[in-house]
C-alpha cells in the first residue's frame, strides 16, 4: 500500500507519460515475487477504459463450460490429499474428449469426487480411483461411464417407485445407449497431413509485415521477431528482441503483432499488411468489436 493512498487504483503504479510500471514503486509496495508479476503484464500504449472480462477463456467472454472447470479445479486444488484425482493425474481432459453425453461426463466427475468414495468402498477403491484407471490404461471407459450412469438412473427411479432396467440388463442398456449416441453422431474424417501454407508476396507496391511470438518459460523471457519484405519478396527490414514473459502465449503474439505495426511506422511506411500465425491474434484483429481476452488492450493498440 502506498503510504497516504489507501484508496488508490492500478493507475498509480504507471507513468503515464512513458505508458510504463512504475518499478521502483512495485518494488516498495509488493514482495519480489507479486512484484515480478506485476511488472510482467503487458500495458497498453494509450490509457483504457476499466472493463470487466473472464480471464478463463481464450476470448475473456463467460461460458458455463469454463466457470465450471474453474470451480472443480479450485475444489480440486483445495484438496491436496487427493494425488490421484481426474484432474492431477492428466485424465481430465480425456474425460471431456470422450465421445458420450455431456450429462454423463458430468456424472462422471460427480460421482469421482472424495465426498462419494461409499460407492465403491465395497471394492477397497475409491470411484475416483476407478475411473483415473480406465482413463490411463484404456479400459472402455466410455462404457464404465454408461454403466455407471445407467447403475445410479435405476437408482434414482427405485427411489420413486418408477419402472427401471433390471440389474442383469444393465450391461446391455448401457452398449446400446452408448451405440445409438454414437451412431448419431456426425462423423468427421481425420486430417492426416497438415497443409503447409506459404507465403504470399503483397500486392505490387505493397509491403508486408510478418510476425511471431516465442514462449521461454524456463528462461523467464519471451522473444518477438518481425520481418517486413516488398512485393518481390525482398527483406527490406527484420528485428528480434526479448521480452519480459507475459502470463499467456496470446500475449506474446499480440506484442509481437504490435510491435511489428509499430516498427513499419519506424521505417516510414503506413500501408501495410500484417500477418501472424496465431488464429486467436488473427480473429481478434479482423473483429470490429473490443476483445474481452486478457490481450486485449494490445489488440487496441495495433488497430
Amino acid at each position: 500500500m502506498i503510504f497516504g493512498q489507501q484508496n488508490s487504483a492500478v493507475e498509480v503504479l504507471i507513468n503515464q507519460s512513458t505508458r510504463r510500471w512504475r518499478e521502483e514503486v512495485i518494488d516498495h509496495c509488493f514482495n519480489k515475487t507479486e512484484a515480478e508479476v506485476i511488472k510482467n503484464i503487458p500495458l497498453s500504449s494509450y490509457p483504457q477504459r476499466d472493463t470487466l472480462v473472464w480471464p478463463f477463456t481464450p476470448n475473456g467472454q463467460y461460458t458455463v463450460n469454463s466457470g465450471y472447470r474453474f470451480l472443480f479445479e479450485e475444489n480440486s486444488t483445495s484438496q491436496p490429499t487427493q494425488q490421484s484425482s481426474l484432474h492431477t493425474s492428466g485424465c481430465w481432459k480425456k474425460l471431456w474428449k470422450m465421445n458420450i453425453p455431456n450429462k454423463i461426463k458430468n456424472f462422471v466427475v460427480w460421482v469421482a469426487d472424495q465426498q462419494w468414495q461409499w460407492l465403491s468402498a465395497m471394492q477397497g477403491k475409491t470411484a475416483m480411483e476407478i475411473f483415473s484407471h480406465a482413463l490411463e490404461e484404456d479400459k472402455d471407459p466410455s462404457l464404465l461411464a454408461y454403466t455407471a450412469w445407467t447403475l445410479w438412473n435405476c437408482r434414482n427411479k427405485a427411489r420413486v417407485n418408477e419402472t427401471q432396467c433390471p440389474l442383469n440388463q444393465v450391461m446391455q442398456l448401457a452398449r446400446e445407449r452408448r451405440r445409438e449416441f454414437q451412431t448419431a453422431q456426425p462423423i468427421f474424417p481425420k486430417q492426416l497431413h497438415r497443409k503447409h501454407t506459404r507465403w504470399k508476396p503483397p500486392d505490387v507496391g505493397s509491403f508486408k509485415v510478418n510476425y511471431d511470438g516465442a514462449f521461454f518459460e524456463d528462461q523467464g523471457r519471451a522473444g518477438i521477431g518481425v520481418v517486413i519484405r516488398n512485393s518481390e519478396g525482398v527483406v527490406l527490414a527484420s528485428l528480434s528482441q526479448q521480452i519480459p514473459l507475459p502470463n499467456t502465449v496470446a500475449q506474446v503474439e499480440a506484442l509481437a503483432a504490435r510491435r511489428a505495426a509499430e516498427f513499419a511506422l519506424e521505417i516510414g511506411i503506413n500501408q501495410v499488411v500484417i500477418e501472424g500465425d496465431s488464429e486467436v491474434i488473427y480473429k481478434d484483429l479482423v473483429n470490429p468489436g473490443p476483445s474481452l481476452a486478457l490481450h486485449g488492450h494490445l489488440i487496441f493498440d495495433v488497430l
